[in-house]
């Protein structure tokens, strides 16, 4: 994302989201309403919550000449798991060795033969980004690894949790 050696004015910029530095590799940071995460070599994904448009705007306009933006909403479907068998859901289709995986720390891995963007939000909770092209393959392989073991999924709108009707 920075161009040469912006960084230090790309970290600058982004305070103005509520970010303090760009993450380590393998590491992500969030605000209200944001998540700033490491996604590989030089390369960073800002999810946003509401007001995607305006954040955008915002962000490019923060960033013109000093780092490379691009939209990339409608290429991941963000799902969120949680709960005392999130982990044990998570490792059914996982590669990667979830017990190295701290709380705010992420991955770029292969779940479910599918290459996804894992954040590990707490110890039962956590994020996925899954390319829109894979997320209904995704989500089937979701709902019957999560009936093997006793789990259901569901899809709620956006900012609505289950606890929160």
């Amino acid at each position: 994302m920075p161009f040469g050696a912006c960084r230090q004015a790309v970290e600058q910029a982004l305070s103005g989201f509520g970010f303090t530095a760009l993450p380590a590799p393998g590491c992500f940071d969030e605000t209200v309403g944001s998540c700033l995460a490491w996604a590989g070599k030089n390369c960073w994904f800002l999810i946003a919550g509401q007001d995607k448009a305006e954040r955008e705007q915002e962000l490019m306009l923060a960033l013109d000449g000093i780092a490379a933006v691009s939209n990339a909403n409608d290429g991941f479907l963000c799902l969120g798991i949680d709960g005392q068998d999130a982990r044990t859901l998570i490792a059914k289709g996982c590669v990667l060795d979830l017990d190295g995986l701290e709380t705010g720390q992420c991955a770029v891995t292969l779940m479910a033969h599918t290459r996804v963007h894992l954040h590990r939000k707490s110890p039962t909770a956590f994020d996925l980004l899954v390319p829109a092209s894979h997320a209904a393959s995704f989500w089937e392989w979701l709902a019957m690894s999560a009936a093997d073991i006793g789990m259901s999924v569901t899809i709620m709108p956006p900012g609505r949790h289950p606890a929160s009707s």
